[in-house]
């Protein structure tokens, strides 16, 4: 097995990336595989640093709190923004499809996924890494937890920005996949598209590297395909929404956009109608074959927008669009329901789930949400349109 420095795969990459960039036509990249290439050392320039408290080193290990159940929950959440605490369970576990909270048996500081097919817990262990004062970026590192063992590891020591599972395991090999947004240094000129997509199947493999991307990405639903914003050659006319084979091809531009801000505004897919939604002032879809993008309107062509997207989820057989945002000046944060024509041009109807609350997840795909806030956790079915009872 290939022990990987993530120092020289930053270097590595993003020789690659300048020697590919004058090849690239406007829609497609071809990437290269990943080859084992010392690069001829040249002078680089040193940037301009402010004097700042180090942190301290990254630890390699930690310590792990057995919990009173076993197996392994179905569902796992808690909110980016809000680090564990050993005084009292604030993450969110599904079990026989309850959802309570619990306590965490590891310490986090970035929650970035959990995959209940293998009981993964995919997190940061640190709210920032020495990369963060380094380069300006808000990095961490990536840690693993094992439900099912009870084995934690990490991953990468920094330059951690996002990490999400795959939907599905590989059809051919079976294996799981994380797909990591890295910071790569060189490309810190580029807004917020300085990051590298590796996609891992296990600590120190790398399966792809997909170059000039933003931590905003989503996997497509049978885990063949990300989207994410992206610049393939650093210049705006580079700049949109793209879309990238897991395994093999360039990345393929499908809607011209400007990156945003938020790491909660990531794209996500309906894969069934060949498109995806991603944020762009309001709500706006783009097909995947790159043959039209257009914004998501209501029936008096008012775009559909709801501030700052904490979550989407998209219910393929209601064609059912389900917004979370944290709201406004003047508005309470909303979690809001649109459902959409045939051709997903236009909403049809639409009506808000809550207030003062936040969309956690599926209970069960296309019939029931979990959402919580100060009144606890709480269970919204699609068919009923109304709260279930406890």
């Amino acid at each position: 097995m290939r022990q990987i420095n993530i120092l020289t795969i930053v270097a590595l990459v993003s020789v690659l990336g300048l020697a590919a960039c004058d090849s690239q036509t406007a829609t497609t990249s071809v990437l290269p595989t990943p080859v084992s290439v010392i690069p001829t050392a040249t002078s680089q320039p040193t940037p301009t640093q402010t004097q700042t408290t180090t942190p301290s080193p990254t630890p390699t290990i930690m310590p792990v709190t057995p919990l009173p159940f076993s197996g392994a929950p179905e569902l796992v959440w808690l909110r980016y923004s809000h680090g564990t605490s050993a005084d009292f369970p604030n993450v969110l576990s599904v079990r026989d499809d309850i959802p309570v909270y619990e306590l965490s048996p590891v310490h986090i500081a970035h929650f970035w996924d959990y995959s209940g097919r293998s009981g993964r817990l995919a997190f940061s262990a640190q709210w920032t890494t020495e990369g963060t004062q380094e380069w300006g970026r808000t990095v961490s590192d990536l840690w693993v937890y094992d439900y099912t063992t009870n084995e934690v590891e990490m991953w990468l020591p920094d330059l951690v920005a996002g990490a999400a599972w795959s939907p599905v395991p590989d059809p051919e090999t079976r294996a799981e996949y994380l797909a990591v947004a890295v910071l790569n240094p060189y490309y810190c000129g580029c807004s917020n598209l300085c990051y590298d997509l590796e996609i891992l199947s296990a600590r120190d493999q790398i399966v792809r590297i997909i170059r000039r991307a933003s931590p905003h990405f989503a996997w497509s639903p049978d885990s063949r395909w990300l989207a994410f914003f992206g610049d393939l050659c650093g210049d705006k006319e580079g700049e949109g929404v793209y879309v990238a084979s897991v395994m093999e091809g360039g990345p393929i531009k499908i809607a011209p956009s400007w990156c945003c801000g938020s790491i909660y505004d990531r794209p996500i897919w309906a894969q069934e109608h060949g498109a995806v939604f991603y944020p762009k002032g309001g709500i706006h879809v783009a097909l995947v074959d790159g043959s039209a993008n257009f914004p998501l309107v209501t029936p008096d062509s008012q775009p559909v927008f709801v501030e700052a997207q904490y979550t989407m989820l998209w219910s393929p057989r209601r064609r059912l669009l389900i917004l979370a945002g944290e709201g406004g000046m003047e508005t309470p944060p909303q979690v809001v329901a649109y459902e959409l024509s045939e051709d997903l041009r236009a909403v049809v109807d639409s009506y808000v789930i809550g207030e003062d609350i936040t969309l956690v997840g599926w209970l069960a795909p296309d019939e029931t949400v979990i959402l919580t806030g100060y009144s606890g956790i709480v269970i919204w079915s699609l068919e009923d349109r109304a709260l279930l009872s406890p």
